[in-house]
């Protein structure tokens, strides 16, 4: 789309952001803005100064997702959103989240020019009622802990970019004609970075979920790394990537390598072809479209339906049994299964 048609359709607008931010695209307590004005982040500058710096981009509308807009949520945002390409890649996050079958959830995306700035993006969504250095203190204190270690975090309905997969987004934005293949690559990256906290986005979350984190994972990971995912996205963007990135990232298996392989696996046994692009839809409407607890079952019926040799109740029991820690996986028991039914896996 271009960025006339962009305009024209209002998804995403340069809004009126002012000085003092609305931080977390919602009005903050009594005293926070005066506090955050005059209250330095570790040693470092003012927070209200870090965060200013940053950009933030807000959901503006009430309603299905599909009909709001898109607004900086900070100053460094409001003269952002003045580049064509930074409007292009706003707006193709956007039809991203649209295409994919779910609950739109999204409230925001940030990101951030270095790590004081992804702590404070995260840290902003913990402040709440009337300010206090006390609050202020575990409102911090609780987003470095969050974001330690980590390229993006979803935070409620906020997906928070760190600089390192933040950098190339906003190198290309800047300069949109100085693409080399680092950049390219770097870029794939950081795309399959956003899709995997968008899956967390559009999934439905329940207060039940809690023992099921690996399959909540497996299912982020697993779409943010399917065929054609990434390109798809990085086009609806504006911004180059690498062809079949897929096959780069299931290469490196690097990234919650046992819930893939184990999601993989039941979903091969469920019909599913994991290697077909156009596949993508039957996997959403499969797992992406119900909340994480509902899922085991899905699957179990679909599994039972394509093979009478075994039953839902013993898939689903199984199932149960794939984590000890609710985080990691272990693929072997349904690897065992596929052999015993004569299916034959194709995984990374």
């Amino acid at each position: 789309m271009g960025i006339q048609a962009i305009d024209a359709a209002m998804r995403v607008g340069a809004g009126a952001a002012t000085a003092t931010a609305s931080h977390a695209g919602a009005a903050l307590g009594p005293g926070w803005h005066e506090l955050l004005a005059t209250t330095r982040l570790g040693k470092g500058r003012m927070f209200q100064d870090v965060l200013d710096a940053q950009l933030r981009f807000k959901a503006v509308g009430e309603g299905a997702f599909q009909t709001r807009r898109i607004e900086p949520d900070s100053p460094a945002a409001e003269r952002a959103m003045q580049l064509p390409a930074v409007r292009q890649a706003i707006l193709g996050i956007v039809e991203t989240i649209d295409a994919a079958q779910g609950f739109k959830q999204l409230d925001g995306i940030t990101f951030s020019s270095d790590m004081a700035g992804y702590v404070a993006n995260r840290a902003v969504q913990s402040m709440h009622g009337e300010a206090s250095l006390s609050g202020f203190r575990e409102a911090v204190g609780r987003s470095y802990a969050h974001v330690e270690g980590t390229g993006a975090v979803r935070a409620g309905n906020w997906i928070h970019f760190g600089p390192e997969k933040s950098l190339p987004l906003r190198t290309f934005t800047q300069d949109p004609g100085a693409v080399t293949p680092q950049l390219t690559e770097q870029l794939s990256r950081s795309i399959k970075t956003m899709l995997h906290e968008i899956a967390h986005i559009v999934t439905p979350r329940r207060a039940d979920e809690g023992d099921l984190k690996w399959l909540s994972e497996g299912i982020a990971e697993t779409w943010s790394r399917w065929p054609g995912n990434v390109e798809a996205a990085s086009a609806r963007m504006g911004v180059p990537s690498v062809p079949n990135f897929h096959k780069v990232l299931d290469a490196e298996n690097e990234k919650y390598p046992d819930q893939v392989k184990t999601l993989r696996a039941l979903l091969q046994l469920a019909g599913v072809d994991t290697a077909n692009p156009a596949s993508i839809a039957v996997f959403e409407k499969l797992v992406q479209k119900v909340g994480v607890s509902k899922v085991p079952l899905r699957l179990a019926r679909r599994i039972e339906e394509l093979h009478p040799g075994v039953t839902r109740d013993e898939v689903t029991k199984l199932i149960a049994t794939l984590s000890t820690d609710t985080r990691d996986a272990n693929p072997q028991p349904v690897l065992d299964l596929a052999q015993r039914l004569g299916v034959q896996l194709q995984l990374p």
